[in-house]
């Protein structure tokens, strides 16, 4: 069975991010980004933080919805 809570906690653990997880919890397990900058597009209020300069974090209202490397 499928547990949304195991799905995130136990990366959130090992300092491994995944979609779904919440900005909180992302800088609990990566600390704090390089870089980051917001803005509003039309799928809402967007956060952009920058990992090592290669790694790309998009929070859409505060929700992580897409990696990039």
């Amino acid at each position: 069975t499928y547990h949304f809570a195991s799905a995130i906690c136990e990366p959130l653990a090992d300092k491994k991010i995944v979609l779904g997880m919440t900005k909180d919890m992302c800088y609990e397990a990566w600390g704090n980004p390089q870089d980051k900058y917001n803005t509003t597009t039309s799928l809402g209020n967007t956060s952009v933080w920058v990992y090592n300069y290669k790694t790309y974090l998009y929070f859409y209202d505060g929700v992580l919805k897409q990696i990039d490397n």
